[in-house]
């Protein structure tokens, strides 16, 4: 998308994009960065004493990163289509 897009001729919707770039970029910093080191220290208790809670955590583990880049896609693709076509 280039900056010739008539997007980015409304100012509004313009920084409305780069508050969502910041936003997902944030909040994958925080899936793979920090979600990490609360699993693992989680996994290891709850892996050597309940088993159950282990495969529960790591399904809802998988479940919201996939939500997450659901969502990303979703966004993307109405900024990329939500502005009318330059004639």
């Amino acid at each position: 998308m280039s900056m010739h897009h008539p997007l980015f001729k409304q100012p509004f919707l313009s920084s409305t994009i780069y508050i969502y770039i910041y936003i997902y970029i944030y909040t994958l910093y925080r899936i793979l960065v920090t979600y990490p080191l609360s699993l693992s220290v989680f996994l290891y208790y709850a892996c050597h004493h309940h088993y159950y809670y282990c495969i529960i955590h790591m399904h809802t583990f998988s479940f919201s990163l996939s939500i997450y880049i659901y969502s990303f896609i979703l966004v993307y693709a109405y900024f990329l289509h939500a502005a009318p076509a330059p004639i």
